[in-house]
């Protein structure tokens, strides 16, 4: 079996269909019943437009013909029906015996397949011959399109009929819809994508005409309410709803029948409890399409007892997961780790669950209207606390396996990708009173809120962790607080940070926890030595390399040495800043410490360059910097560039020196750090005195 989806048809030359409702009907003189005419279609007249399908459209026309059996795959109300109409429409004039519908969805009794088929197809019993023998014999010379509409709850009987009609007719074509594969050797199932749906921020009514899901939704609403229009104030509210709705098209249509009784406005606010708002189709849709749940509850309860299970317990992920994760989580109580995979894949062939690679990596993902239901699922189940206690507990001792290095590259790209799963499990020890935990969760994301500058996400996650556990006194909290104080730092508020310090070092002395109180140092004097207090900043750095040279807390003893080599950087003491930094990049090697390494390069270009060799400086600082951008170490980067800045200046090369300082400009702005966009500043007047000196007073003023 084949799987093709509409990203696998891109090398395909598409047509510019037109609009099926603008154009003649091919068919239209086909379908008067007339002894003269043979009828060659029993495709139903559309009674509605068909929006946004064109590349589909000819995609699956190139398929049925390279292949007998096409199966259109996809999740409910996807439109998958509507779609295939079009291309067995389009397809009456290439098959001679025409384009002939078999509608599976009514039915209920699997037994009776061969038989519908047999009566949409006029093909009578025959006496002493079986019904799917009787319809090999009339179909084996036909040249025709069958399309078989919804045989996903009748998939095995379906199967077996397709693959003796296709053994048996030559010249037959098969075109299913199913919410799973039929799996017939031979078949090429064809995933039916949702409409496309507008970017984050779209927000400019005059360009999202260009997306499918926004033109189906205006034009239903359109024929909700003849004088709706779009407008600036609305066309947020409409690109909330489409992408809210993951373009699904049967959503989006009865989201918009609702524009009889609600603004849009007030349609996107509902959509938390879309089950109860998106109700309300045709009378005369199959009840499956009436309402949204309907369409859901038709897809779920194909399933077997334990994809059921699975499926509601896969609402406790947020954004993805990986099979790591859902074998961890999920199985257990009916449903043996071993066995998730095949269960996930059943679910994925239900498209219940999507499929997305990138890098090689396989991550998994619901609908947000697949995981809205698969959650009332869990809440419904009992399982919900448990489940989601066990989805804490497996990110928490990931986040905590990565290496001692928390700003390790890998480290921090797993923090990205698994981000919404980390808020999810933070929220739920804040909602459970599991501080600690939340607390120790806090701090192992902390390199990537701080490498990305996003201090203010992590401000409020600590400031509701701190709150609930003030009055405690445990390593996680200490440890919380440290980091906390260096978010602030960054932010701006030096003397907030330096009172969580304090109160860091008051809990970890109380504890004996010498690893805080050595790091709480640390952190206290970079904040002294970004004030230009370089005596304090040094006398800070040598407590702590005593508290961990006295514990052996390898790691806290290198931090320092670097604080001091720092320190002496900034005092001017370069000879001072070698040896510290020879210290600091032996340490590193010995314990492993790859960051560290790259730390001790930059004091030692930094010492090069003060003691008079710039080819060595030079050299040293462009290992630092490559390294760092390698790390995606902020701070880093930050170092480098200024360093390699002032360096070109000493040199004469101002050109250089504002290339260098205005990317550290950058970074600094991007990251949020008010004290490093301030060095940036001044570097960059610096570099600008002989090219614009009114802009070097600009600059200087705004580094102030």
């Amino acid at each position: 079996m084949v799987h093709k989806d509409a990203s696998s048809m891109d090398h395909l030359r598409l047509r510019a269909p037109t609009e099926p409702a603008q154009r003649q009907n091919p068919a239209s003189s086909l379908r008067s019943i007339t002894p003269e005419v043979p009828l060659r279609s029993n495709l139903p007249m559309p009674l509605t437009s068909f929006v946004g399908r064109g590349a589909e459209l000819v995609a699956v026309q190139q398929c049925l013909a390279e292949a007998r059996l096409v199966t259109l795959v996809g999740t409910g109300g996807v439109g998958k029906t509507r779609l295939a109409l079009s291309v067995a429409e389009e397809a009456i004039e290439r098959f001679p015996d025409g384009s002939w519908l078999v509608e599976l969805g009514p039915l209920a009794d699997p037994t009776l397949v061969p038989q519908i088929v047999a009566a949409a197809l006029c093909v009578r019993d025959q006496a002493g011959v079986s019904i799917v023998q009787s319809l090999k014999q009339a179909l084996h010379f036909r040249r025709m399109l069958l399309l078989l509409d919804n045989c996903e709850h009748l998939a095995q009987v379906c199967a077996e009929l397709v693959e003796d009609l296709l053994r048996g007719c030559p010249n037959l074509r098969i075109l299913a819809t199913s919410r799973e594969p039929l799996g017939v050797a031979g078949e090429v199932a064809w995933r039916v994508p949702s409409l496309a749906v507008p970017d984050v921020g779209a927000a400019m009514s005059e360009h999202l005409n260009a997306y499918a899901a926004m033109r189906l939704f205006v034009e239903r609403a359109v024929a909700a309410k003849p004088d709706f229009r779009v407008t600036d104030q609305n066309t947020p509210a409409i690109v909330e709803v489409c992408r809210r709705l993951d373009g699904i098209p049967l959503a989006l249509e009865l989201a918009a029948a609702r524009v009889r009784l609600l603004s849009v406005e007030q349609i996107a606010t509902r959509l938390d409890d879309r089950f109860r708002l998106l109700s309300g189709g045709p009378r005369t849709a199959p009840p499956r399409q009436q309402t949204l749940r309907a369409t859901v509850d038709w897809s779920y309860a194909l399933l077997q007892e334990p994809e059921r299970r699975l499926f509601h317990r896969l609402a406790a992920f947020a954004g993805g997961w990986t099979l790591e994760a859902a074998e961890a989580i999920c199985a257990g109580t009916g449903i043996e780790s071993t066995e998730v995979l095949d269960r996930l894949g059943h679910l994925v062939d239900h498209s219940l669950v999507m499929v997305d690679e990138e890098a090689g990596q396989i991550h998994y993902r619901l609908l947000e209207t697949m995981r809205q239901y698969a959650t009332e699922r869990l809440e419904e189940s009992g399982e919900s606390a448990t489940i989601r206690g066990r989805h804490r507990d497996w990110f928490l001792a990931k986040a905590e396996s990565s290496p001692f290095e928390l700003f390790d590259p890998d480290h921090v790209a797993w923090l990205a990708t698994e981000l919404d799963n980390l808020r999810v499990a933070l929220r739920w020890s804040i909602q459970t009173g599991d501080m600690e935990e939340g607390l120790r969760l806090a701090t192992r994301i902390s390199a990537f809120w701080y490498q990305r500058g996003s201090s203010s996400e992590a401000r409020m996650w600590f400031a509701e962790l701190q709150a609930q556990a003030r009055g405690t006194a445990s390593p996680a909290l200490a440890a919380a607080l440290i980091w906390a104080a260096g978010l602030m730092d960054r932010h701006g508020d030096p003397n907030a940070a330096r009172g969580l310090l304090r109160e860091s070092r008051a809990i970890a002395r109380q504890l004996g926890d010498a690893a805080s109180v050595a790091s709480g140092l640390f952190h206290e004097a970079g904040i002294a030595l970004r004030a230009g207090d370089i005596a304090q900043a040094q006398l800070l750095s040598e407590e702590g390399l005593s508290v961990s040279r006295t514990n052996a807390l390898s790691t806290m003893e290198y931090y320092h040495l670097m604080g001091l080599g720092l320190a002496a950087l900034e005092g001017g003491y370069h000879t001072r800043a070698a040896t510290l930094g020879a210290e600091c990049l032996a340490l590193a090697e010995r314990i492993g410490h790859a960051r560290g390494s790259v730390n001790a390069l930059y004091i030692l270009g930094r010492a090069a360059v003060g003691r008079g060799d710039h080819v060595k400086g030079r050299d040293l600082l462009d290992q630092s910097l490559a390294r760092y951008r390698q790390y995606s170490d902020l701070d880093g980067m930050l170092w480098s560039l200024r360093g390699l800045g002032h360096l070109a200046l000493d040199q004469g090369d101002a050109t250089a020196a504002r290339s260098f300082f205005r990317e550290s400009l950058a970074l600094a702005h991007d990251g949020g750090d008010r004290w490093e966009l301030a060095r940036s500043l001044e570097g960059l007047a610096g570099a600008s005195v002989e090219a614009r000196p009114e802009r070097t007073v600009q600059l200087a003023g705004a580094g102030w």
